[in-house]
């Protein structure tokens, strides 16, 4: 019988344990699973400020040659009206 009582208590000794592993296991999985999602939302962050940044930059030179092709008509308007308005006396 103090045989019997022994296997019982290494049995639930065992399965304390093991209860207690699989609950530090799945916390430290859990806590890995929120680190990792964590880490995707901050990546998914730094890839849409990229995309942002390349829509800056494409926009800012688009409007800058533009502006450039509006300056240098507006230019030569300019300068065609006062060779006009010179040559015309």
């Amino acid at each position: 019988m103090q045989e019997d009582l022994t296997q019982e208590r290494i049995r639930a000794i065992e399965n304390r344990w093991k209860s207690d592993v699989d609950s530090k296991l799945d916390a430290l999985v859990a806590a890995e699973k929120q680190r990792a999602e964590k880490y995707d939302a901050f990546i998914d962050m730094l890839i849409k400020r990229e995309v942002n940044r390349e829509k800056l930059n494409s926009a800012l030179i688009e409007k800058t040659l533009g502006g450039a092709v509006w300056a240098g008509l507006v230019f030569l308007a300019y300068a065609a009206w006062s060779y006009i308005k010179d040559h015309a006396k």
